[in-house]
């Protein structure tokens, strides 16, 4: 029976609704995934010379070992808002004579089948293979790499532990705690720390029993306690309601007079919903980490090489929400095409919300950057005032031919549904706005990297100061439209 239920998960993963797509979908779908794995292993291939060039007294094998707390740190953290808690749905199986035991081992053994458990090693096994076979021998590598999947196996049993709990004060006292430490403890004494971690790792290359049979142990600690709590679940799924009067934020919204009404709505649209939530959760803790990680890794001068990159995160989280801005609401979207509603006001409220996230996000990382690398003050700048200048000009403009409806209810990762070739277009667009900024940069008597500085600054600026041009321009557009992609939600 064991084996059955497994067979129906593979064959539920399998009749999944994103493989019933169009062919062109999912021929985006794997693009997106080949490329975000094309470039980790790319940056496995660079990051020994970034290395190097970082800590130029130690070897990049060493340098790596003395940060790996804070990589399963964060690996964690990312886990706990991003993979979810197994399981399934029961309720076919209850005439069948099924233990709670069997469907908690059931729901254990399917969880180990996520990419969280493998995606590092897209990083480890070209970083390794770079370093160590020459000079420590090959059954190094196979040592490290063993024990650094043992490493990544610890944080999910742990999560899979912790997200079936019955008290939600565990997870804060047995992750939160230990995490903040660790991260406390590289600001304070970060010699000592990399050292001990640095000798952690010469224990994994010689191969000690130790550092392989303490992983194991904890997983199997962990599984244990997992269990015991999967036993313990109700039979039938419950839905938490949440009241919209214990929502203060949100009645604090409603009271601004004008954009109010609409900020509140998307506070409701941000915080209520699944997608959305996990979104709005991540970000705060994505920002801070990626500038560190920049901070510690990436020299100063090398800093042009993550240009472009930086500009998803520049934009904070409004560059992913308005990539799909009018899908949101497909599902109440016949109140918006038959009311008599102000789409002017209704889009600058969008604008205004969003753009004060990604201003709010830069004045929470200035200190940061002017304490740790000031020379990196007007990249930020710059790109902060691009993105809410003529990156949000395009999702909102090309936005209003997006007639894809759209769940704000389901899982946030690796979900492409309401994504488009037109959005993979706008995307790429957005990308290409920097050959003629490259252009106009080399005309300039300042040095290129300067003058892209100074001339995506500029246009984020006019940009910012016409929103309220092309806001109109755009609510026109959505006017005409609104009827014909009326017709398509209601075909969906």
């Amino acid at each position: 029976m064991f084996l059955t239920l497994l067979k129906h998960s593979w064959l539920s993963l399998r009749r999944a609704h994103y493989f019933g797509r169009s062919v062109g979908i999912r021929l985006l779908m794997g693009f997106t995934l080949f490329i975000g794995g094309l470039y980790l292993y790319r940056f496995a291939g660079m990051l020994p010379r970034i290395l190097m060039d970082a800590f130029p007294g130690m070897l990049p094998h060493e340098t790596l070992f003395s940060v790996l707390p804070l990589i399963y740190i964060s690996d964690l953290m990312m886990r706990y808002f991003a993979q979810g808690v197994p399981r399934h749905r029961i309720q076919p199986y209850l005439h069948l004579p099924l233990s709670r035991q069997m469907l908690a081992r059931y729901l254990l053994t399917r969880s180990w089948f996520t990419p969280f458990n493998f995606y590092l090693l897209i990083l480890f096994v070209p970083f390794f293979r770079q370093i160590i076979p020459h000079n420590f021998g090959q059954a190094a590598i196979w040592n490290i790499l063993i024990v650094l999947w043992l490493l990544a196996a610890v944080n999910h049993a742990l999560l899979v532990w912790l997200k079936t709990a019955s008290r939600k004060s565990i997870p804060f006292l047995v992750a939160g705690l230990p995490a903040l430490a660790g991260i406390a403890a590289y600001i304070f004494y970060p010699e000592s720390i990399m050292g001990a971690s640095r000798s952690l790792g010469q224990m994994m290359m010689d191969g000690q029993a130790f550092i392989f049979l303490l992983p194991l142990a904890v997983i199997a600690a962990l599984q244990f306690l997992a269990m015991k709590n999967l036993s313990l679940y109700p039979r039938y799924k419950t839905t938490r309601v949440r009241l919209t009067g214990k929502d203060a934020l949100g009645r604090w919204l409603a009271r601004i007079p004008h954009y109010g009404l609409f900020w509140n709505l998307e506070w409701k649209l941000l915080s209520r919903n699944a997608r959305s939530r996990n979104m709005l959760r991540q970000w705060p803790l994505m920002i801070p980490l990626i500038l560190v990680g920049l901070i510690w890794l990436v020299p100063a001068e090398n800093i042009s090489t993550m240009f472009i990159l930086l500009l998803m995160f520049s934009g904070s989280m409004g560059f992913y929400h308005l990539q799909y801005v009018y899908s949101w609401e497909s599902h109440f979207f016949d109140f918006i095409a038959t009311r008599h509603l102000d789409l002017d006001v209704f889009i600058r409220a969008k604008y205004y919300f969003y753009a004060g996230i990604a201003l709010l996000q830069f004045l929470v990382m200035i200190p940061v950057i002017l304490i740790m690398r000031p020379e990196w003050f007007l990249v930020f700048l710059s790109l902060t005032l691009y993105s809410i200048g003529p990156v949000y000009f395009l999702l909102f403009y090309t936005g209003v031919g997006h007639s894809t409806r759209m769940d704000p209810d389901k899982k946030a990762h690796l979900n492409f549904e309401g994504t488009s070739g037109s959005l993979f277009l706008t995307i790429l667009l957005i990308y290409a706005t920097f050959i003629p900024i490259a252009i106009i940069a080399l005309m300039l008597p300042w040095s290129m990297f300067l003058s892209i500085q100074i001339i995506t600054a500029l246009t984020g600026l006019v940009f910012v100061a016409c929103h309220p041009w092309w806001i109109r321009v755009t609510a026109n557009l959505f006017h005409r439209k609104k009827y014909v992609n009326l017709k398509k939600y209601r075909e969906q």
